[in-house]
């Protein structure tokens, strides 16, 4: 929530849009591709206009930043988004114009860039950069990662997104991380891409994958998309000798998961309490009822499964 003339306000949702990942704007994909891109060429220009009142000094001047101008700004890139996804790629090999302009023009590094000096707004917009990622790498009909103007923004707002987030924002972020192991699952060139990019700071390599360990033994939806999305990464990454033994030996991976089933356990009851008689052996029926014990079960079976997976880069 921000405040915007002295009200409280969630700014970045038009009134009247529908919620959820499928809030764009569609009324753009039954039009000819030359209108599609005229209309893309068009946003990009509006948004320019909003980042040069800010950009053009040395200095950013944050107090001018409105809550109408971000609003503004992240309609523009929705629905420019909603275009670019359904942009076929064209024969020969070639990338598509909205995509090849995005690329040429940097686009998604400016949007970072202003996106971060936006003041009170930091945390919206962080929102609404992993949503675009998120649809982006779900939804394009084209490769996308593997283009330096896509990836190292998307780094960076990952990095941007390493330390203190809200609820909503946390939780995006799992879910991006997830989509790109996924996809990392369904392409494994992909991981050469992923394992040596970097941003300008920070970790130097596999930076979705140092993201999702702090979340190994959450528990919940989050934890659960977590442990998923890094077992997709080390089975694909246990093909690859050089990113298993970084994974195994260079990451906080093992210390997380040893530390973390260590507390786990120190948690578990002392005792049962039974009601049955002639009682003998703790079933299903029995330990579903244990939180505790529900836990600590699902973090030893996720151990387990990273062993089975990594276990020729752990001797």
């Amino acid at each position: 929530m921000s405040r915007v003339n002295g009200e409280k306000t969630r700014v970045l949702k038009p009134p009247g849009s529908p919620t959820g990942t499928n809030y764009l704007e569609r009324s753009f994909v039954d039009l000819d591709p030359q209108t599609c891109y005229e209309v893309f060429i068009n946003h990009w220009k509006q948004i320019q206009g909003v980042f040069n009142k800010h950009i053009n000094t040395t200095v950013f001047k944050r107090s001018k930043v409105s809550g109408e101008e971000v609003q503004t700004v992240v309609n523009y890139m929705n629905q420019m988004m909603c275009l670019l996804v359904e942009e076929k790629m064209p024969r020969g090999g070639v990338i598509g114009r909205m995509l090849e302009l995005m690329i040429k023009e940097n686009m998604l590094d400016k949007f970072f860039v202003w996106c971060s000096k936006s003041g009170e707004f930091l945390e919206d917009l962080k929102y609404e950069q992993l949503k675009i990622y998120e649809i982006l790498i779900a939804q394009s009909k084209q490769s996308v990662l593997m283009h330096n103007a896509i990836l190292n923004p998307l780094l960076r707002v990952l990095l941007a997104c390493s330390e203190f987030n809200s609820e909503r924002v946390e939780s995006r972020l799992i879910l991006l991380l997830n989509q790109l192991c996924v996809a990392l699952s369904k392409d494994t060139t992909l991981l050469e891409f992923l394992f040596h990019a970097s941003p300008n700071q920070g970790p130097a390599k596999f930076l979705i994958f140092s993201l999702l360990i702090p979340y190994v033994h959450r528990e919940g939806r989050r934890g659960q998309q977590a442990r998923d999305a890094l077992l997709l990464c080390m089975a694909v990454s246990s093909e690859a000798e050089t990113v298993g033994k970084y994974i195994a030996g260079s990451t906080s991976l093992c210390p997380v998961l040893a530390t973390g089933l260590g507390a786990l356990y120190s948690r578990l009851p002392r005792k049962l309490v039974i009601d049955v008689d002639h009682w003998h052996s703790l079933t299903r029926d029995d330990w579903v009822k244990i939180p505790e014990l529900v836990h600590f079960l699902n973090s030893l079976e996720f151990c387990n499964a990273v062993v089975q997976v990594l276990y020729g880069c752990f001797i």
